[in-house]
């Protein structure tokens, strides 16, 4: 049908159901464009209950990760940021990002979190006044400029901006999408 549109589609290549007995693919596409992580895993529902939507992580299934009780499925009925938490991980298979693969920053250049995961204690002072990205308030000036500039809306996805986003503070990309 040449009015179908491929982006609502469930992809379930690769899928290993008797890998999930409890599971099975959900009664109906979504209504909205999908998510991007479904580009790197399984949108499935529950057999018992077919309204609740979660999401396998394709690297995981494949590397059988879940089996050895390692990553489980993740609850996206109403959200999806816990599963795009867990692709954006920094271990192998994942470091993902909406635009694909995560690029690390520099060498020697260290976010906030990093520094402060790392052992690193910081006056409180100092977090307070550094820690401190009010999403919000970037998300209404990120709109702003694109309105008083008059760029498109697909500005926000190109690479070059993701990029100028991701080295200018990490946070701020993670804030529009």
């Amino acid at each position: 049908d040449a009015n179908f549109d491929a982006r609502f589609e469930d992809n379930f290549d690769g899928i290993d159901w008797a890998r999930l007995p409890d599971y099975m693919a959900p009664l109906r596409t979504q209504k909205h464009k999908k998510s991007w992580i479904y580009r790197h895993g399984y949108r499935v529902c529950l057999r018992r209950l077919p309204q609740r939507i979660f999401f396998v992580c394709a690297y995981c299934h494949r590397d059988k990760t879940i089996d050895r009780g390692g990553t489980r499925l993740y609850d996206v009925t109403a959200s999806t940021s816990s599963a795009a938490n867990h692709l954006q991980a920094q271990k192998r298979g994942h470091r993902l990002t909406p635009t694909g693969e995560r690029i690390p920053l520099p060498g020697g250049q260290r976010t906030l979190q990093q520094v402060i995961q790392g052992g690193i204690i910081v006056p409180q002072a100092v977090g307070n006044a550094l820690g401190n990205f009010d999403v919000q308030r970037f998300r209404i000036a990120a709109i702003e400029w694109l309105v008083a500039n008059n760029h498109p809306l697909r500005e926000f996805e190109t690479p070059a901006f993701r990029n100028m986003l991701e080295m200018a503070n990490p946070e701020a990309l993670g804030a529009l999408w």
